[in-house]
């Protein structure tokens, strides 16, 4: 046999006779833990802090790479600040996001000066009260400042979050919970234009429009249409686009637009 073969397999017997010899000096003093070889010490970690100088500003309108960002209403609900505006944006800016997609419509209310919905109770506490500032406003002059865009997302059919407690029927401009009462009626005390399950009872994880009204569908794209004519939005997302189960569709808007009751054989044609 070649010496260049026999070098590598006598470094392999070495190396098996030292690990056998370690474990029967371990066993027999009656410890079972196997020998270490090699030891790793991870270097330890730092969260770095966000630089007090701006980036670069970029122009938002050119974009190679999309990275997006969700801030929900409740990402900055105990802080609706204009200083908490910013602090989003720098932290985005920080992180190398170029997009962030902030909920201005969460339960048929407004994050924003709206034509047609309430300012949300999340703003001041009260549904329909002027913060007297515009966070979507702020929002997109910091964040095109950075070279971030902006885009506008709505929940679509969620008209309201409490079933317990409904939305006051004063405010300007009325809340659409009332607005599909107007368009659509009551049967026993409950909403025609809600969405209701198999059982004839209005459903709620949240109060949600029923997808078959049309005057519902008017009233959204007019809320999109007063978005991006009103704001310097690059984008609009929608949310919550869905029936609230696999057993609602029983309201009676649906059942009409359909012609038949939810959940049985649709006629001819």
């Amino acid at each position: 046999m070649k010496k260049a073969q026999i070098y590598p397999l006598a470094m392999a017997v070495m190396v098996i006779i030292i690990l056998v010899s370690g474990l029967v000096a371990l066993e027999s003093a009656g410890d079972t833990t196997f020998l270490p070889i090699i030891s790793y010490q991870p270097t330890p970690t730092f969260t770095p802090t966000p630089p007090s100088t701006p980036l670069p500003t970029r122009d938002p309108s050119k974009m190679v790479e999309y990275r997006g960002l969700w801030v929900t209403r409740v990402d900055w609900s105990s802080d609706r600040t204009t200083a908490k505006i910013d602090e989003i944006v720098n932290n985005a800016a920080y992180a190398g996001f170029n997009v962030i997609l902030f909920q201005v419509r969460g339960e048929a209310d407004a994050f924003y000066k709206s034509q047609h919905e309430p300012w949300s109770r999340l703003m001041t506490g009260t549904l329909g009260q002027d913060p007297g500032w515009d966070p979507l406003a702020y929002l997109i002059e910091k964040a095109h400042a950075r070279g971030i865009q902006v885009h506008a997302y709505i929940n679509v059919y969620p008209v309201w979050l409490s079933c317990d407690n409904l939305p006051s029927p004063n405010t300007n401009p009325k809340h659409l919970y009332y607005k599909i009462i107007d368009w659509h009626g009551t049967t026993n005390g409950k909403s025609n234009g809600l969405q209701w399950n198999t059982s004839n009872t209005v459903i709620c994880s949240y109060y949600r429009s029923s997808p078959a009204s049309g005057s519902v569908d008017d009233h959204l794209l007019a809320v999109a249409t007063d978005l991006v004519t009103n704001y310097d939005v690059d984008g609009l997302h929608l949310d919550h686009i869905r029936y609230g189960g696999s057993t609602i569709s029983c309201d009676p808007v649906s059942e009409a637009v359909s012609g038949v009751r939810c959940f049985t054989s649709a006629p001819a044609g």
